[in-house]
């Protein structure tokens, strides 16, 4: 587990950023007037956790003085 959060390190708020472009683009497109609101509580609630998840290490990184969080 320790080496794929190292391997994520700098790349999950990248992740969170690409899912909210790509999912808000595609509801549009898919969904003109708005999600069902099952599949809607389902995609804000993946990406509020992918955005926490890298801002929050972001977060820790700086508050701890750059070392990985345990």
């Amino acid at each position: 587990m320790k080496k794929v959060w190292s391997w994520l390190n700098g790349k999950k708020t990248v992740i969170a950023e690409f899912y909210w472009t790509a999912l808000a683009s595609i509801c549009l497109v898919w969904f003109p007037n708005g999600l069902p609101p099952t599949p809607n509580k389902i995609y804000l609630s993946v990406g509020i956790c992918l955005t926490f998840i890298g801002l929050g290490h972001k977060a820790a990184k700086k508050y701890i003085g750059g070392t990985e969080p345990d």
